[in-house]
């Protein structure tokens, strides 16, 4: 497949430069964040992916590779995903900071829901989905040459060493009357695997630092080397459980998420390789939120107590004083002692 990329290398970085994709490689297109729900039972590993697609034309596309061929299936809605948030949302820890000055008070962007953001738009169907293996070298540079697709300088390399592997690739494209910012339609890659992997060499090429959200279902707590764990716990522990509609998803014991933000494209090396992890200890993220009180509104009404029991206090004292010089004016002078 090297001469095949070579020839569209040629061409590369002319009209569009790279654009944000953690796992693929985005043309004409930008996705600030991309969640997936991955499985794996048996050596077969199963990738829900959803992606929030950003773009100034109707033919932006994505080049995700894969280890194998794969089977590729829609997803009917986004009950997965939206399920996945609530279940392993982090719990807040609210504290309370008095300030005596008026300062601007912290946007939390509602982060009980959502630690690395939402997805906006709305689900789309109209995108096109091909594959390409490594047993037909010619297609995938054909289809990049119809389309008049442009790559990043530095995806030969990368994409020489998928294909010197074996990997196969799928492309997802967008048509010509969807919306500019769609949320697409859930998307589910099924192939056989040794190890369970997340493509990731491919967003080294990206400009901007990005998010990614894996939730990641097996028999146990797992890692990941790069990411952050924000949530694990058995499968039969998860609060709300998976409702009905997409309970048969769960099929291992077992949930995981990892995830980063703002990951810097540099530090892109390699896949994600998912470790197990040395413990199966539950785990919940904590988010902590400081809250600004006015002190002066906090502590009005102590002080207004303090003030009304020292005037009351100052009455009683100079009441006192009062009758006591009433009384001895009206006992008179002293009797001067006799001799």
């Amino acid at each position: 497949m090297r001469a095949q990329i070579t020839a569209i290398v040629l061409l590369i970085n002319i009209l569009f430069p790279p654009a944000i994709l953690a796992g693929g490689l985005p043309v004409k297109g930008h996705i600030p964040l991309e969640e997936a729900f991955i499985t794996f039972q048996d050596n077969q590993q199963e990738i829900f992916l959803r992606i929030n697609l950003l773009s100034e034309v109707s033919d932006a596309t994505v080049i995700f590779p894969v280890p194998a061929p794969v089977e590729i299936d829609m997803v009917s809605d986004d009950i997965l995903f939206t399920y996945l948030a609530e279940a392993t949302q982090p719990q807040i820890q609210v504290e309370e900071r008095l300030v005596w000055i008026n300062s601007p008070q912290p946007n939390h962007n509602d982060e009980a829901n959502s630690h690395f953001g939402t997805f906006n738009g709305e689900l789309v169907e109209n995108y096109q989905i091909d594959q390409f293996t490594a047993s037909e070298p010619d297609a995938l540079q054909q289809w990049i040459e119809e389309h008049e697709y442009y790559l990043p300088t530095r995806a030969y390399s990368i994409l020489q060493t998928y294909a010197d592997q074996g990997w196969s690739f799928v492309t997802i494209t967008l048509q010509e009357d969807r919306p500019i910012d769609s949320t697409l339609q859930s998307i589910r890659l099924t192939f056989e695997t040794e190890a369970i992997v997340y493509p990731m060499m491919l967003s080294s090429l990206v400009n901007q630092p990005f998010d990614i959200a894996l939730y990641v279902l097996t028999d146990n707590r797992v890692d990941i080397s790069s990411l952050e764990t924000q949530y694990a716990s058995p499968v039969d522990q998860l609060n709300p459980p998976p409702p009905d509609e997409i309970a048969a998803y769960f099929t291992a014991s077992f949930l995981t998420k990892l995830g980063a933000s703002q990951i810097a494209p540099t530090s892109i090396t390699s896949d994600f390789v998912v470790q197990p992890s040395a413990t199966n200890e539950s785990f919940k993220q904590t988010i902590f939120q400081t809250n600004e009180v006015s002190g002066w509104e906090r502590m009005s009404g102590p002080i207004l107590g303090v003030a009304a029991v020292v005037a009351m206090n100052a009455l009683v004292i100079g009441f006192a004083l009062g009758l006591s010089y009433h009384m001895r004016r009206l006992a008179g002078p002293e009797p001067e002692d006799s001799e």
